[in-house]
């Protein structure tokens, strides 16, 4: 999948932005909050590899991570395994009890990696439109130039002037300012 290089924040954001897009019924319970203290601890225990990222910790002890009781952290874990974004398995002991429950990560999640893998992919490089060198002159353009900036500093020919007069005047003022 390729996601090593996807950061926890980046994981994050788009975890919650399409839990809420695609399973709206886990924004209003403490579901997210949940579903991100996992991926936090998936994402750390495996060095950033979410795709080989495994957990392993009491539902108790889970729990009273994210400060609710252990049943109702039973419904949460229950509701995020059924909308697909963890998978979770748990033996029985010989007295009947559970033990502590192995999380992984559901299909839902994958598909999360998936596409944040694929609009993070390297884009091929294009070819510059402006060459980085520095730019050059023919001496045909220098020439050009150069009689351009001549004419600027010219004075107008006196037929123009004689067609406008404000022009004349404009220019009178500033002789006779000089002297």
């Amino acid at each position: 999948m390729g996601n090593q290089f996807l950061s926890l924040d980046t994981i994050l954001s788009a975890t919650f932005f399409h839990a809420k897009k695609w399973n709206p019924d886990l924004v209003g319970s403490q579901a997210r909050d949940l579903l991100r203290f996992l991926t936090i601890k998936l994402y750390a225990g495996s060095n950033g590899n979410l795709n080989t990222a495994s957990l392993t910790i009491s539902q108790s002890a889970l729990a009273g991570k994210i400060e609710v009781t252990r049943e109702w952290c039973n419904k949460l874990l229950a509701s995020l395994k059924d909308a697909g974004w963890i998978h979770y398995t748990s033996t029985r002991r010989a007295d009947g009890l559970r033990t502590r429950c192995t999380y992984t990560l559901g299909n839902v999640m994958r598909r999360l990696l998936v596409m944040l893998a694929k609009s993070h992919a390297k884009k091929a490089k294009q070819k510059r439109v402006v060459n980085s060198g520095s730019q050059f002159f023919p001496f045909s353009m220098k020439k050009k130039f150069s009689f351009i900036l001549e004419r600027e500093q010219e004075s107008p020919r006196p037929e123009l002037l004689a067609k406008i007069p404000l022009l004349k005047r404009w220019m009178g003022r500033g002789k006779e300012s000089r002297q």
